[in-house]
């Protein structure tokens, strides 16, 4: 089975000037590890592992009032 987590939530620390014509700003996989991402965790999880490829599935979307889409596989 494969799950998609989706995360979203504010960092004010990632605001900028709204771009004419940008909505957001997508992030590439390098750039990621340099966002702090909230720690989460499920409780009752019985077993849980990443979906390992070439390219990591990972999506990031910064908006300019820092607001974060965050999208895992």
């Amino acid at each position: 089975m494969t799950m998609f987590l989706r995360q979203r939530w504010i960092d004010t620390r990632l605001k900028y000037n709204p771009i004419p014509g940008v909505t957001s700003l997508e992030l590439d996989t390098k750039a990621m590890a340099d966002v702090w991402i909230p720690d989460l965790f499920i409780v009752n999880e019985k077993k849980a592992n990443f979906h390992d490829v070439t390219t990591p599935n990972k999506l990031m979307h910064i908006y300019s009032n820092g607001k974060i889409f965050y999208s895992l596989r």
